[in-house]
């Protein structure tokens, strides 16, 4: 969408305060105006937000994503029927808007249409005209970094360099972190060398599955299908560096993360997260040390978990 060479203003906007601003009295309404439920399921939700006892619909609900684009749909639909609308995108409360108008007044219709049903506009809003001047534009995980169009460019289409999201690059560095310094956090030993080998290799494992984790691909596969089943024919799901980020680019800042979770495991020893790796023996440093985020990326190099181990890698990171 960004490579087209004309001229284009991009506008990205959240709106504040989404779920709790939305009125759940209009969403019944346009439920039982449309038939889109049975009576049976909307008495469920009816009596589901009238126990919670709020405005609004409820945070974390399986329930109010759904009913949030139920409520959205005309809006939606609005703001793609406006001239000049390229590309119109919402997830959930995070939009943006690609226009060949470069008339800034669009953003005062949507203001304006946000505010008819009750809804404003954060004020975290980004606006900016792509023409012949580099722009960087940061949406849903990606860093877009528009390249003007050179007189050598026979294609006429516009470079887009696409990186990892500064955010998205920082919540990786911190569960780099939280993975490191939870390894055997409590400094326990035990006086049976048997248990204490068997504890000190279950905190090596679960540490080297958090970085392959990290910095590779894993497989989901569905455990409720029947177990009769070819493996072949069952669903997997696939996630991790490569099939989260598949609109990479750019991958150099992943040598970033390559320096960073080295410079990690052999920092001072004088100082109190240097005390906390020291902990980790010097076997398992190095090999972590050799941990190529590049590579898992490149090759889609993919590790196999159990659920049990899945449970285990994530639960230092909630």
């Amino acid at each position: 969408m960004f490579e087209d060479s004309s001229d284009m203003m991009v506008l990205r906007l959240d709106i504040a305060s989404f779920f709790e601003s939305i009125n759940i009295g209009k969403v019944i309404e346009r439920i039982k105006t449309d038939n889109i439920l049975s009576r049976k399921s909307l008495e469920i939700i009816e009596n589901t937000i009238k126990n919670l006892k709020i405005s609004g619909l409820p945070r974390g609900l399986p329930i109010s994503s759904p009913l949030s684009e139920i409520f959205m749909e005309e809006f939606d639909e609005s703001i793609r029927s406006l001239d000049g609308i390229y590309y119109y995108s919402r997830y959930v409360d995070d939009i943006i808007i690609i226009s060949t108008n470069s008339d800034k007044s669009i953003k005062s219709i949507i203001t304006k249409k946000l505010k008819d049903i009750e809804l404003e506009v954060n004020e975290k809003t980004e606006e900016k005209e792509i023409s012949k001047s580099i722009e960087t534009v940061t949406y849903l995980g990606y860093q877009y970094t528009l390249h003007p169009i050179s007189e050598s460019n026979k294609s006429n289409k516009r470079h887009v360099s696409v990186k990892m999201s500064k955010n998205k690059i920082n919540k990786i560095k911190t569960r780099i972190v939280l993975s490191l310094i939870n390894y055997n956090i409590k400094n326990e030993s035990y006086k049976n060398k048997a248990i204490d080998n068997l504890h000190r290799l279950f905190r090596d494992r679960t540490l080297r599955n958090r970085i392959k984790f990290l910095s590779g691909n894993y497989e989901v596969r569905d455990n409720n299908q029947n177990k009769n089943d070819d493996d072949d024919e069952k669903t997997v799901l696939k996630g991790g560096l490569f099939y989260n980020n598949p609109l990479l680019n750019n991958i150099e800042q992943l040598e970033e993360l390559n320096i960073f979770i080295r410079n990690l495991l052999f920092t001072n020893k004088n100082s109190l997260f240097g005390k906390r790796i020291r902990r980790i023996p010097i076997e398992l440093r190095r090999e972590l040390a050799s941990t190529d985020f590049k590579h898992g990326f490149e090759s889609r190099v993919t590790h196999q978990f159990f659920d049990f181990q899945l449970k285990e890698i994530c639960e230092i990171w909630k």
